[in-house]
């Protein structure tokens, strides 16, 4: 990350964010932060403005679903897809999470439909019909 201060125009320091506040202040919209900088040698003083610019990686499009669709069944997990005839389970391989959704790295196509609400009694039917088959 790199830090920019308007009392030292033209000279940016490098740093490390090691403490983000927990709640955003609704006047300023600012949210206080601790960094770690490197290089300042004693030029920067506290209460000081700073702009700081955060880095953010490589952009990548994912697909994503709310995690309020996955099922885990033992080591799989999955969901379910609508079709012409209702719902097909589908496993899937997750990709990294964020609040509430996650990423779908397999098994889920772009425009796929997914049950992100009552995917727990989808499973549930299926298991029920499943059961009633094997009677003996």
């Amino acid at each position: 990350m790199t830090i920019t201060v308007s009392g030292l125009p033209g000279e940016e320091f490098e740093g490390v964010v090691q403490i983000i506040g927990g709640r955003i202040d609704p006047k300023t919209r600012a949210v206080p932060m601790e960094c770690l900088v490197t290089g300042a040698n004693g030029r920067l003083k506290p209460d000081m403005f700073a702009t700081v610019h955060l880095g953010i990686g490589d952009t990548k499009e994912q697909l994503v679903t709310k995690q309020s669709a996955l099922i885990r069944e033992g080591d799989r997990t999955i969901v379910y897809v609508k079709d012409d005839h209702g719902y097909e389970e589908r496993e899937v391989e997750l990709g990294p999470r964020d609040g509430e959704f996650v990423g779908i790295l397999k098994g889920l196509k772009e425009g796929d439909m997914v049950a992100t609400k009552g995917a727990f009694v989808l499973s549930s039917e299926e298991k029920k019909a499943g059961m009633q088959g094997h009677d003996h």
